[in-house]
């Protein structure tokens, strides 16, 4: 009885005629992919335009120095929580390249698992291909593998807490392309808490956030400064740094008022005329008509931005109580 093995990778075909033995056919393993360095996910540049929040970003540093550290970004829509995070990771990455820094969409369960998809494809996880896998346990287990090294998760927009936090029924969502015995458990537990790995969390909503972050480790993002407002205003334009109160200490009120007028088109432009940075900025610049006596002119702003604020915030928001006091004013005078 004869046998005959046969390998190699250009062979495309055989004819057998009368064969009494064994034919054995083998072919070459898959090599396995060469793992990646610490990368990073982010899906965003570097802003330029940065405007550097020395306060807020000191204490992101602080608080997620601790080892298994869970923070979260809290404020308005449009404040800068984001940003901010963007700018921590590309920091830390400066100091720390060997910090894996990984971004997870968490607007929805649709956009946090394609988070989950791209973080195993960039991150080369074995089997991430496989139909059957889970492709949520794979990325849970990559991060609890304290070898990998240590880690920053980053989940932008989680306003909605319950699909992140409630158990998922079985076949619901996008887990039905997962297999028929994959886990149900809440998909924020897929972002183990572990000690080579930290959590920043940015959310509207601070009843959202506390659900998955005690009240210590809230940081509260509130819209820029007239200062940080004007800076950024200032990197966009690229003006010179003379500011719209150091005009108005001098008297200068036309060009105070031109200033105000640019800063408030601006924002309206980049950031639409709800934000909260063009409400600041229309109230800036009705009080520079009120230092100039036109009170018709500035109770028309205040009585814009204080609509605009009862509606996004209520009419007893600190923001909105302020602003019916400046309108107060031009009704005296």
């Amino acid at each position: 009885m004869t046998s005959l093995s046969i390998e190699g990778n250009h062979n495309s075909g055989l004819l057998v005629g009368a064969n009494s033995g064994t034919i054995y056919f083998t072919h070459s393993a898959k090599r396995p992919e060469t793992p990646p360095n610490p990368l990073t996910t982010v899906p965003f540049e570097r802003d330029p335009d940065f405007v550097y929040r020395s306060t807020l970003l000191q204490s992101i540093h602080e608080k997620i120095s601790t080892p298994g550290s869970r923070i979260a970004l809290v404020g308005l829509g449009g404040v800068g929580k984001s940003q901010l995070a963007i700018e921590y990771s590309y920091q830390i990455r400066s100091e720390s390249p060997e910090i894996w820094v990984i971004w997870v969409y968490a607007s929805n369960e649709a956009r946090f698992e394609e988070s989950f998809r791209d973080i195993a494809e960039r991150l080369k996880i074995p089997s991430r291909q496989d139909p059957d896998s889970n492709i949520f346990q794979l990325v849970e287990n990559w991060l609890l593998d304290e070898k990998k090294g240590t880690w920053i998760c980053i989940l932008d927009n989680a306003d909605d807490d319950k699909f992140l936090c409630s158990p998922l029924a079985a076949g619901k969502g996008s887990l039905t392309k997962q297999p028929l015995n994959a886990s149900t458990k809440p998909l924020l537990e897929y972002i183990p808490r572990c000690r080579n790995g930290s959590l920043i969390i940015t959310s509207r909503s601070r009843k959202a956030a506390l659900r998955m972050v005690k009240e210590k480790d809230v940081i509260d993002v509130n819209p820029m400064a007239k200062s940080e407002a004007l800076e950024l205003l200032q990197k966009t334009l690229d003006q010179p740094e003379e500011s719209q109160e150091s005009q108005q200490n001098q008297g200068r009120w036309e060009e105070a008022e031109q200033l105000n007028v640019q800063v408030m088109e601006t924002f309206n432009t980049k950031l639409g005329v709800d934000h909260p940075d063009t409400l600041t900025s229309m109230g800036n610049l009705a009080l520079t008509y009120m230092d100039q006596g036109r009170w018709e002119e500035a109770e028309q702003l205040e009585v814009q931005v204080i609509e605009t604020l009862k509606t996004k915030l209520g009419v007893d928001y600190l923001h909105t109580l302020t602003s019916i006091g400046f309108l107060a004013s031009t009704y005296r005078n």
